[in-house]
């Protein structure tokens, strides 16, 4: 009977990875098919605005994506030996078009002698900075709390934390290995939800023989100034904002303990001069108070900083002079401030 019920979770499993791959070609073919041609009046000036500075554009062409922003792409050479940087060119495209635009992630970064496509796209409204203070458990040497800062060609930053079962070594490896699958997904340009749906269907297979790991996956969208949070057994979030903190909360159990999921969305609204705070059960479990997460939003009432890095600092030194009893568990507290360009 256990035989059976492993393979028919095991069907299971493999049936929700088809599902997740047939939602990421879905994907990948509307970001191919929703890329539309914009003709403008003003692709003559840019032309003209370039050849100015001896740049020969053979070709341009402005589209729009399905997120309804500019990408200017141009074939184009340097002449007569002079040296214009992409960074240069794109202030000059800006200047015309009245949106601040750079330089696509694979461009070069000098227009070159030779004819070569470059791309430009519209700069984010929003920037941000980060910073991470960590502290492993007691009598440990390595965390089992892993987590990344992502810079996505979106125009979206990731945070991702994961907290692995235990601590030490092993819990270090588990969290670790989650923390870069997502990584990777992401990189390639799968949503977030449909790459949570797939690690969890990856490690749905392998539960006989590992622990389980939190995901706490924070989106920030640096255009509109909004983002979403999906927790998969991680501790609440904050949003510091100016006059008062928000909480995002969510229930569900860590990746890999089901075959089938609901990854729901917890959305958010920031702006500038706000932070997004997230950190691991440790943080919250060092406070012998019923209300945990008001214990901390105290303490984030408390910190006048705006420097992300000195506000992670701040946190995690409080927790550890109020808490009442040792570390029993990892700490890790991520940081990330967010400011108009």
């Amino acid at each position: 009977v256990n035989w059976y019920n492993r393979l028919r979770e095991s069907k299971e499993a493999v049936a929700e990875q088809l599902n997740g791959m047939a939602q990421v070609m879905k994907e990948f073919a509307a970001d191919v098919c929703e890329i539309t041609e914009v003709k403008n009046e003003l692709e003559d000036q840019m032309i003209a605005r370039l050849r100015s500075q001896h740049i020969d554009v053979k070709r341009l062409i402005m589209v729009e994506n399905r997120r309804k922003q500019k990408e200017i792409h141009l074939i184009a050479k340097m002449k007569w030996g002079r040296c214009v940087t992409s960074r240069e060119v794109a202030v000059m495209l800006s200047q015309v078009l009245g949106k601040r635009m750079r330089p696509g992630e694979h461009t070069k970064n000098v227009v070159p002698k030779e004819c070569e496509v470059m791309i430009f796209v519209e700069d984010t409204k929003y920037k941000t900075l980060t910073g991470v203070a960590r502290k492993s458990k007691e009598g440990e040497i390595v965390s089992g709390d892993n987590f990344s800062f992502l810079e996505l060609e979106t125009g979206q930053m990731a945070m991702i934390l994961s907290d692995g079962m235990g601590s030490g070594e092993n819990a270090n490896r588990e969290s670790e290995e989650v923390v870069e699958l997502l990584e990777q997904m992401m990189e390639t340009g799968i949503q977030e939800k449909t790459a949570i749906h797939l690690l969890n269907s990856i490690y749905a297979l392998w539960s006989d023989s590992r622990s389980f790991s939190t995901i706490d996956l924070g989106i920030l969208d640096l255009y509109r100034g909004s983002g979403n949070f999906i927790k998969l057994g991680a501790a609440t979030s904050f949003i510091k904002k100016k006059e008062r903190i928000e909480r995002i909360e969510a229930g569900s159990l860590p990746v890999g303990m089901f075959q089938k999921i609901e990854a729901e969305n917890r959305s958010f609204e920031v702006e500038d001069g706000d932070f997004v705070i997230m950190v691991t059960d440790g943080i919250l479990d060092s406070f012998c108070a019923d209300e945990k997460e008001a214990c901390l939003e105290l303490i984030l009432s408390e910190i006048k900083s705006n420097n992300p890095q000195e506000i992670a600092d701040k946190i995690l030194e409080k927790v550890l002079e109020i808490a009442e009893k040792s570390r029993e568990d990892d700490m890790t507290v991520l940081v990330a401030g967010i400011w108009e360009k």
